[in-house]
């Protein structure tokens, strides 16, 4: 986790970005400016499927994990700031 860590809640800009309109994947990667390039190396998702999400694809509790930990957050924060539950998938299920 990054020594900057800040806790979501609704003043956090990502929850800033979301309240104007953004998509919760395209707020959290426009909050750490990496390249789907750089995200999808990270992270290990590839960057097909991170356009998949920032077109509002159901997300899995992996790629979650994954992304936090490359955003430097928690992965409680990436879930909270997803805007259904039936968007959190386990084996291609909602959760």
């Amino acid at each position: 986790m990054s020594q900057f860590y800040r806790p979501y809640d609704e003043t956090h800009p990502v929850a800033r970005s979301i309240a104007t309109g953004s998509r919760w994947f395209d707020a959290w990667h426009a909050q750490y400016g990496r390249s789907y390039d750089q995200l999808a190396k990270q992270s290990g998702i590839v960057v097909q499927r991170l356009h998949g999400l920032s077109g509002g694809q159901p997300v899995s509790c992996d790629e979650i994990i994954a992304l936090a930990s490359v955003w430097g957050v928690q992965r409680d924060d990436v879930i909270a700031s997803i805007p259904s539950p039936h968007m959190l998938v386990a084996d291609g299920e909602p959760i």
